[in-house]
């Protein structure tokens, strides 16, 4: 089944941009980067720092150790919201009567074959 839309292609990035910047979605990427990114910074680079070896050519490294699971969890929950957004478009359509059930468009007096026109 093929979902509609909720956005143009002109807004679509705007879209995503402000799901990126909700609240939620910075709160909950954070403290799963906090506690993954730790995690793995212990795995990846625990020795050194236990030893005593920790330098300043560890930062970038770490970082990034952060940086993954943070952008992991944000990709999650923006994909997350834009198909709670798009079901939710396709339920006012069928509330409206201008969409089936299995998402193809209704059209009184037509029957819609998908794939034929």
């Amino acid at each position: 089944m093929r979902l509609p839309a909720v956005c143009s292609a002109s807004d679509g990035w705007r879209t995503l941009l402000v799901y990126r910047l909700e609240r939620d979605t910075l709160v909950r990427s954070v403290k799963t980067a906090l506690v993954v990114g730790t995690i793995l910074a212990l795995i990846n680079h625990g020795q050194e720092v236990l030893a005593g070896g920790f330098s300043l050519r560890w930062v970038i490294p770490m970082l990034v150790t952060y940086l993954v699971p943070f952008s992991v969890a944000t990709y999650g929950q923006v994909q997350g919201k834009r198909q709670r957004d798009r079901l939710r478009a396709l339920a006012a359509r069928q509330e409206v009567g201008d969409m089936r059930a299995d998402g193809t468009p209704y059209m009184p007096g037509k029957t819609f074959m998908p794939g034929k026109s």
